[in-house]
Formats: structure tokens, C-alpha cells, sequence
């Protein structure tokens, strides 16, 4: 079967339409939550331990704080969304639409992304200023912070087409993004984390995204031959993901 590429990308820019015209209300709880809140809790974290010589690591926090900032909403906003569209009978007017299910889909995903960016931006910057870290401009970043939001928006999507209420869905997003920020090196180093959950995070789309990010960001950090790696794993969490968003949602008709 051919695809017309063409119409493929005019259909995704007229769903990214409906669903950012959706939430032009939202504006004011996406600001506070993905732009206010990460900044002053992890600039609050810091100042408790500016105290204890070298238990700060500044990369470490400005990798969680832009984590913060777009992993938290975009899970939240991403799984409140679908869970919504599934109560009022919405889905069912988007598959009667002549685009591919996937499509939506990832619309969702790409509008809340694009929401978070000015969260990302600002993160960069107050703890780039802060903690005066040496920023570098690697191109790898392109491709990661579009992986990682691939990833953390598709289980925004599996919580939603599994959620059965808006408080649901919100309460288990809400718990996922503690899951992916604490066990994995997000906030600290690996040496610093329990023993067990070491080996947690290698089920941890965030270890991946926060390892790709200081590489990609931080000009002392290393391991930027291992950047490709890190997308492919977050590529591969994101189409498993909609992958069974997909068969969730089809279990339900």
C-alpha cells in the first residue's frame, strides 16, 4: 500500500491544530506546572544542600529540572487527554476520520511536547546561570529531546486508554513520573543510588534521556558516544508504547 507522504503530514498538522486549539485554555496550569514548579523545588534542593561539600552535581540537577518540566506534564497532560477523548466519545469521532489511529496519537504527544518547550528552555537557563555550568551546542540534541518526549508521551497514552476516570489517570501519571525520576540516576549519579535500584533503571526510559541530555548539554559531562544509543533505547520505549496504547484502545471497542 502506497502513502501519500504528503497528505500524511497535512493530516498530522490539521490534528495538531484541533488538539492545540483544544488547550488554549490550559495555558496558565501548563505554565505553572512545567515552567514555576520544577525551578523553584529543585532550586529549594539545592539550597539544602549547598551545606555538604560535593553532594551537589549540577548537571545532574539541570537534567532533572528539564526532566521536571517536560516529563511530568507530558505524561500527566498526555494520559488526561486520551482518558477524556475515551469518556465523551471522542475517539470514536477521531477513528472515523480518514487518517492511520497512530496519527492522533501522536498529535497528542507533539502538541503537549511543543507545550512543554518553554519549560525546557527556561530550566536550561536558570540553572545554566545558577550553578554557572559550561553549556555546549551538540546537535545530538535535536534528536533527544524528541525521543524522550516519543517516549515519556506514549505511556501518557498507555495511562490514558487504561485509566477509566480523569482522577485515575492523573493519580497513575502522577506516580509513574516519581517512578522515572527516582529510580534512576536522575537527580544523582549511579554510585549513589540503593543497589537495587541500579538495575531498575535499565527499564527507565528517564536514565536514558537524562544520560543523553548532560551529553548532549553539559560541556564537562562525557559519554557522547553513547548518545545513539540512548535514542535508539528511547525509540524503542516510544513505539512500544504506542503500540499498546493502540491495543488497549482496540480492547476497549
Amino acid at each position: 500500500m502506497r502513502v501519500d507522504a504528503a497528505r500524511l503530514c497535512s493530516n498530522f498538522y490539521f490534528l495538531c491544530v484541533i488538539q492545540a486549539t483544544s488547550f488554549r485554555w490550559a495555558w496558565r496550569s501548563l505554565f505553572l506546572t512545567g515552567l514555576i514548579l520544577p525551578s523553584l523545588s529543585l532550586y529549594g534542593i539545592s539550597i539544602l544542600l549547598s551545606g555538604s561539600p560535593g553532594s551537589i552535581q549540577p548537571e545532574y540537577l539541570l537534567t532533572a529540572n528539564i526532566l521536571m518540566a517536560s516529563l511530568m506534564p507530558l505524561i500527566a497532560n498526555t494520559s488526561s487527554r486520551v482518558c477524556f477523548l475515551g469518556l465523551t466519545g471522542a475517539r470514536e469521532y477521531f477513528e472515523l476520520l480518514p487518517v492511520p489511529p497512530w496519527l492522533c496519537r501522536l498529535s497528542i504527544v507533539t502538541v503537549f511536547f511543543l507545550l512543554s518547550l518553554p519549560g525546557v528552555l527556561l530550566a536550561v537557563g536558570v540553572n545554566t546561570i545558577h550553578f554557572g555550568l559550561p553549556l555546549k551546542a551538540d546537535w545530538g540534541i535535536l534528536l533527544v529531546v524528541p525521543s524522550a518526549a516519543l517516549a515519556f508521551g506514549s505511556l501518557g497514552l498507555v495511562i490514558g486508554a487504561h485509566a477509566r476516570t480523569p482522577d485515575h489517570a492523573n493519580a497513575m501519571s502522577h506516580l509513574t513520573s516519581a517512578v522515572l525520576l527516582t529510580a534512576a540516576p536522575v537527580f544523582v549519579s549511579i554510585d549513589r543510588l540503593p543497589w537495587g535500584v541500579r538495575y531498575m533503571r535499565l527499564v527507565m526510559p528517564s536514565d536514558y534521556a537524562a544520560r543523553a541530555l548532560r551529553a548532549t548539554l553539559v560541556s564537562t559531562s562525557a559519554g557522547t558516544e553513547t548518545v545513539w544509543v540512548d535514542v535508539v533505547a528511547l525509540v524503542l520505549f516510544a513505539f512500544a508504547g504506542f503500540l499498546l496504547a493502540g491495543h488497549l484502545a482496540s480492547a476497549e471497542r
